[in-house]
């Protein structure tokens, strides 16, 4: 349902929502063997958007969720919008997320192994897992000019993913286990990104761009880096549009 309050610069949305799923997992760990289990949710939300009509623009968003595993939870969340000169744009974002982690079924890349798996907590109602939280954090900003008379474009964006609860995948513990665990300690990912995009010629774009990923986890044997995650990458692409007949 959606509609406004007093006029059109005031907005507000509401839903609510009902999910059902069924889970068969069969997985040999140090407790268990048969994970299958049935997760069920009911849900609503309240979203207030505020736009003047010129250079800014707020959504708010409130969530109650009722997990027959995972209780009744709180998720809020803030977007703000601002123009603050002439093709400019700048973004912010913060919210809260929690959620239940398939452990198996995200990281099914690791029974190609010869590991075996271990989970070292037994009293959570997730795998004996507690369910993961985290708090989110962006900044994104755009700038769109003319270079040597060419349409160009910058976007530099920042994310921070602060964990307060994590479902631990640890391989680094010993070559022949993978480890599950509650968070002890911190866990926290940063995100920064620079694009740069620019028309050559008519219908001919080259976008570049350059990623800086760091994730640091608390893990048994101290703070270290998410393996196999690559610090550094980097984009380029060259496209041509063809005329459409």
């Amino acid at each position: 349902f959606s509609s406004i309050i007093s006029n059109t610069k005031n907005k507000f949305s509401t839903s609510v929502s009902f999910t059902y799923d069924k889970f068969k997992e069969f997985v040999s760990v140090n407790f268990s063997k048969d994970f299958s289990r049935v997760d069920n949710a009911a849900g609503a939300f309240f979203e207030y958007n505020f736009d003047n009509l010129s250079n800014f623009q707020v959504v708010a968003g409130l969530r109650v969720d009722n997990h027959n595993r995972l209780g009744t939870f709180v998720t809020p969340r803030l977007h703000l919008r601002y123009n603050p000169w002439k093709d400019a744009v700048l973004r912010a974002s913060a919210g809260r997320g929690k959620r239940a982690a398939n452990i198996f079924a995200e990281n099914q890349q690791l029974f190609a192994s010869n590991r075996s798996f271990s989970i070292l907590n037994n009293d959570g109602k997730l795998y004996g897992l507690n369910p993961e939280i985290a708090w989110n954090f962006g900044l994104s900003f755009i700038q769109n000019f003319k270079l040597f008379g060419k349409n160009s474009e910058i976007i530099i964006d920042y994310y921070k993913t602060d964990f307060k609860n994590q479902a631990v995948i640890d391989v680094d513990f010993s070559p022949q286990q993978v480890l599950f665990y509650n968070l002890k300690g911190t866990s926290v990912a940063h995100s920064f990104q620079l694009e740069y995009n620019i028309e050559l010629k008519h219908r001919l774009n080259l976008k570049t761009a350059y990623k800086y990923y760091d994730v640091n986890t608390d893990f048994l044997v101290g703070n270290l880096q998410r393996s196999l995650l690559a610090k550094h990458r980097f984009f380029v692409n060259l496209a041509y549009e063809t005329s459409v007949l």
